[in-house]
C-alpha cells in the first residue's frame, strides 16, 4: 500500500455482529447524512475503506484546533480570525467539512453492512428525528446607547451641533430630529428585549441570552447584574422559557478563577444555576479557555466561532468535547459551535441587505445538509435601526427559514442537556442466543430519541421490549421513536 495511506477493514458476509460492532465503534462515526468524500475511496475487490492519513491528520487538526496551538498571528482582541484558518484559502467558508467527512464514513460503513448481510442502528442526531438543529442567542454587550437620558448619546448631540456649526443646516436639522425621535420613544433604544422575544414567540421559539457580571474592563458591559432593572429583565426572560448564561468579561477568558467569580455574581442576581458561556468579543484561547471554563463548573461554552466570518472554526457543525492535549483525552465542557454572527456580516464583512442574507442562508443550507446544528447571535442593539440598518429583518428572515426547515430550536442550554443525555446511551449487540439485536442502556433521562435500524433482510421489522415506540419507514429503514425513557432504564431491539 502506498505511504501515507490507511485501510479500515469494512464488515464482510459471515461476519460476527458482536466483532463488527466493537471494530466500528473505534471509528470517529457521527450521524449526519451527505456523502462527501473528502480523500476516501475503495480498494479493489476488497471491501475495504480507503483514506489518506492527509486527510485524517487535517480533520484532526480541525477539530482539536491544532493550528491554533502554533504561533499564529492574532487581531487587537488576540483572536484567531478566520484568514489565518486554512478554510480561507480553500474557500470552505460555511462548510462543515469535518462533519461532511463524517457523513461520508458512515455512509460507507452503511453499505458495507448491507453487502454483508448486516443490520445497523445508529442514534439520530436530533430529537424526534428533525433533520438539524438550531439556537438562538443574544449576547448583551450594550443596554444603553447614550449616557444621557432616554438612550440620546453626546455623540449624536455634537455631531448635530457641528453640522450646524459649519452651516450644513439640512444635515442638522435631520440629526436633531432623529434625536427627538429617540427621546419621543420612552426608552433607550437599545433596550430592544421586548420586541426580540415577542419575535421569537410569533414563531414558537426561545432563545438564550448571555449577560455580563459586571464591568471589569473598559470594554465590558455598561449594567450590572444585580441592578433591580436588570434582575426584573433576567427573571421575566426566564420566566418565559429563555435561558440565561454568563457573557465572560473581557479579560477572563482563560482565567478560571475570574470565570468562577463571574459566574457566582450572576447565579447570586438570577437566583438560579447557570450552566453556560460564551466570551465577551469571542475571546477565546485553545486550550485555556475550555480548561479555565471546565474548571469553573460551565457545562458548555459557546464561543466557538469566527469573529470576522460565518461558519464552523472547527469545520463541525455538531457539539462535541474538545481535546486535552495534556491527558490525550476528551475534556468534560461540551463545546457548542458558533455559526453565524450579525456584526460579522455587518462590521467585519460588510454585508447587508441581499448578500448579507445570502450569507446566513448558504451557512443555514450547509449545517441542513449535514444534519447539524446552527448556532445563530444577534446583539439586541442591533435591533436598532439607525445605527444597524436591516440587522432587525435579516433576524426575520432567518426566524421564516427555520420556521420552513425540518429543524429542532431550542436554547444551547437544552441542545447542551439533549447531547449529553443522547451521547450516554449505549447500544449493545446482543449475544448471539439472544438474537440479532441490541441492548439500548439508558443513563439519562431523554425525551424524543430516534434510533435508525437497517435490517439486515429487506422488509424485516424491528422488535422492541421495555418501552413504547412509535414505528415509521424511512425508504428501507426503520425509525423507533421514543417519547420518553426514565434514567437507569433498557430497551431491546430484536431483528428477525
Amino acid at each position: 500500500m502506498p505511504e501515507g495511506v490507511a485501510r479500515v477493514r469494512l464488515p464482510e458476509p459471515g461476519d460476527d455482529l458482536l466483532s463488527i460492532d466493537r471494530q466500528l465503534s473505534t471509528l470517529p462515526l457521527i450521524s449526519s447524512n451527505p456523502p462527501l468524500p473528502l480523500g476516501v475511496g475503495r480498494g479493489e475487490g476488497e471491501s475495504s475503506l480507503i483514506t489518506h492519513h492527509s486527510s485524517l491528520t487535517t480533520l484532526f487538526a480541525l477539530l482539536s484546533r491544532a493550528e491554533e496551538y502554533a504561533v499564529q498571528p492574532r487581531d487587537r482582541h488576540g483572536r484567531f480570525q478566520w484568514y489565518h484558518s486554512p478554510l480561507d484559502s480553500r474557500e470552505l467558508a460555511a462548510s462543515p467539512v469535518v462533519s461532511q467527512y463524517a457523513g461520508a464514513l458512515l455512509h460507507e460503513v452503511r453499505e458495507a453492512c448491507a453487502r454483508a448481510g448486516l443490520p445497523m442502528i445508529r442514534k439520530e442526531a436530533w430529537p424526534r428525528g428533525k433533520r438539524m438543529g438550531a439556537c438562538l442567542s443574544h449576547d448583551v454587550d450594550v443596554v444603553r446607547r447614550g449616557k444621557l437620558p432616554r438612550g440620546i448619546a453626546v455623540r449624536d448631540v455634537k455631531a448635530a451641533l457641528s453640522s450646524l456649526a459649519r452651516g450644513q443646516v439640512a444635515a442638522g436639522v435631520r440629526k436633531a430630529a432623529a434625536i427627538a425621535r429617540t427621546a419621543a420613544g420612552g426608552t433607550d433604544p437599545y433596550w430592544t428585549f421586548d420586541r426580540m422575544s415577542h419575535m421569537e414567540r410569533e414563531h414558537g421559539y426561545s432563545s438564550t441570552y448571555y449577560f455580563m457580571a459586571g464591568r471589569l474592563h473598559p470594554e465590558d458591559a455598561n449594567y450590572q447584574p444585580s441592578q433591580p432593572r436588570m434582575r426584573a429583565l433576567m427573571a421575566g426572560l426566564l420566566d418565559s422559557g429563555c435561558e440565561i448564561g454568563l457573557h465572560g468579561s473581557y479579560t477572563g477568558y482563560q482565567d478560571a478563577t475570574s470565570l468562577a467569580r463571574q459566574k457566582g455574581l450572576l447565579e447570586s442576581a438570577l437566583g438560579a444555576p447557570v450552566a453556560g458561556h460564551r466570551n465577551h468579543l469571542l475571546r477565546f484561547s485553545v486550550p485555556g479557555s475550555w480548561t479555565a471554563q471546565e474548571a469553573a463548573g460551565f457545562a458548555y461554552d459557546a464561543t466557538l466561532g469566527f469573529a470576522d466570518r460565518e461558519g464552523f472554526r472547527g469545520g463541525h457543525a455538531f457539539p462535541f468535547y474538545p481535546y486535552d492535549p495534556r491527558t490525550g483525552r476528551a475534556m468534560k465542557i461540551l463545546e457548542i459551535p458558533l455559526a453565524v454572527m450579525d456584526v460579522t456580516l455587518s462590521k467585519y464583512r460588510r454585508l447587508r441587505g441581499a448578500p448579507a442574507w445570502q450569507a446566513i442562508r448558504e451557512t443555514l443550507e450547509s449545517t441542513d445538509a449535514a444534519g447539524g446544528l446552527a448556532v445563530l447571535l444577534w446583539h439586541n442593539d442591533t435591533f436598532y435601526e439607525p445605527d444597524y440598518p436591516g440587522s432587525a429583518a435579516l433576524y426575520a428572515m432567518t426566524l421564516e427559514w427555520l420556521d420552513g426547515a425540518d429543524a429542532h430550536v431550542a436554547t444551547v442550554g437544552q441542545v447542551a442537556r439533549w447531547w449529553q443525555a443522547r451521547e450516554s446511551v449505549a447500544m449493545v449487540p446482543l449475544e448471539r442466543q439472544h438474537g440479532l439485536g441490541w441492548e439500548i442502556e439508558i443513563p439519562e433521562e431523554i425525551e424524543g430519541l430516534v434510533l435508525r435500524v437497517a435490517p439486515a433482510a429487506e422488509g424485516a421489522c424491528p422488535r422492541v421490549s421495555g418501552a413504547d415506540c412509535t414505528m415509521r419507514r424511512d425508504g428501507k429503514d426503520w425509525l423507533l421513536e421514543f417519547d420518553r425513557l426514565p434514567a437507569d432504564g433498557s430497551i431491546r431491539v430484536v431483528l428477525p
